[in-house]
């Protein structure tokens, strides 16, 4: 069974924008579907493969981070092959090696957030060539020490990286930091720090790149009602601070962020919107520093933890809630700008507590999503899953069109 929406959304909407009484219990625009089932060639119980997971238009990396034989896979975007596995030259089985990935053109970025070359849990990152699997640089921090796990979040944009420290003191006792780096020369650029960070912030739990800014979020801040942070990735200058218009206590809103040109999408999973822990996420304009909207979804539940992952390409924003229902997990598509549900993501050949969409990347029509507790080769062993949006066409696209366009007018009435 294929989980595409398929034509007759396209058909119901153009026949509803031509009826005078409208009305979407779940509107969905955007034709889905599932290239590939990806799981490594050595994968086994307690893998946890998926707990990370990121792509570009050629390269899908997934990380999985707590068995001796862990790593990061490389696959073929288009096809879902494996390409290669990726480790450190200086493995070792308790660094939680493929904690976090990024990648950007032939480089990818994974993080080993339990790493000890500067200390018990300092933390380490690695650069490496997708092509040949090779290791090209080891990443640490100027001033790293115990228990920082610097690498717990990264992010990449052409050769400027964003780490995350987020158990880092500063500013007391795991305030956090985050790191930029060439990853070109390996050289640190700068340490960044929140002005009004705290004790318990753990700034540096999630990390995003486009061009200039960097978005680093803060869950714990103010209670937990939490923050995030843009800086300028040329001058490591603070830009501005995000939170949410309805900020309350508890919701660890910035757990999950992702940000591209002048968008950010931000996911307080503890939100309860819907029910207790039912999950929300945020969408901001960079420009202005404003919240455009605030999105869940049209079936959100108690305990759905959505907006715990997010991702975002373009127009299109992406946000998972691993826990729905009884942890099988799906994700949706929105309309970054509107906020609009545009789609709700399913996935092929999974069944019972896998936690879909624990993990999530967009690259312009492409999209993977881990599920580290797929029991594809055992229990806990993970899998993630390679999906595609097709280009519309004739009257789909259309109807696509003006239905997206009555949408947006209906919630500016």
């Amino acid at each position: 069974m294929s989980h595409s929406v398929n034509a007759v959304f396209f058909i119901a909407g153009f026949i509803s924008i031509c009826s005078p009484a409208i009305g979407f219990a779940a509107p969905q625009t955007l034709p889905v579907q599932q290239i590939a089932k990806l799981t490594p060639d050595d994968g086994g119980p307690y893998k946890y493969f998926g707990i990370s997971s990121t792509l570009s238009s050629d390269w899908v990396v997934v990380g999985a981070h707590y068995t001796n034989t862990g790593g990061a896979y490389v696959f073929n975007a288009k096809t879902g092959g494996q390409v290669s596995k990726l480790l450190p030259n200086d493995f070792g089985a308790s660094d939680e090696f493929g904690q976090s990935v990024a990648i950007s053109g032939r480089r990818a970025l994974v993080g080993a957030p339990s790493d000890s070359d500067q200390g018990a849990r300092s933390g380490s990152a690695y650069i490496f060539d997708v092509t040949t699997g090779a290791q090209l640089a080891k990443l640490l921090p100027s001033d790293g020490a115990a228990n920082a796990v610097f690498g717990w979040s990264v992010a990449v944009d052409g050769d400027i990286a964003v780490i995350g420290a987020p158990s880092a003191s500063p500013k007391g006792m795991s305030s956090g930091a985050a790191y930029v780096f060439n990853i070109s020369t390996g050289a640190q650029l700068a340490k960044l720090v929140p002005n009004d960070g705290g004790y318990s912030n753990e700034f540096g739990g999630a990390v995003g790149i486009s061009g200039d800014r960097i978005l680093v979020g803060a869950k714990g801040n103010d209670n937990y009602s939490g923050a995030a942070y843009v800086f300028s990735a040329s001058t490591g200058a603070q830009m501005a601070k995000l939170v949410a218009n309805d900020r309350s206590s508890g919701v660890r809103f910035s757990q999950a962020l992702a940000i591209d040109g002048d968008t950010a999408v931000i996911g307080a999973g503890l939100d309860g919107p819907n029910g207790q822990l039912s999950g929300s996420a945020y969408l901001f304009d960079l420009t202005t520093g404003q919240q455009r909207a605030k999105i869940t979804p049209h079936d959100g539940a108690a305990n759905d933890r959505f907006g715990d992952s997010v991702a975002i390409s373009g127009s299109v924003a992406v946000v998972g809630a691993f826990n729905k229902p009884a942890s099988a997990g799906a994700a949706y598509l929105f309309d970054a700008v509107t906020g609009v549900e545009l789609a709700k993501v399913l996935p092929e050949g999974g069944a019972g507590e896998m936690r879909f969409s624990n993990s999530i990347g967009i690259s312009a029509n492409r999209l993977v999503f881990g599920a580290y507790q797929d029991g594809a080769n055992g229990i806990n062993s993970g899998a993630a899953f390679l999906f595609t949006i097709p280009e519309p066409s004739g009257l789909a696209l259309l109807a696509t069109g003006a239905l997206a366009a009555l949408l947006r007018t209906g919630r500016r009435a």
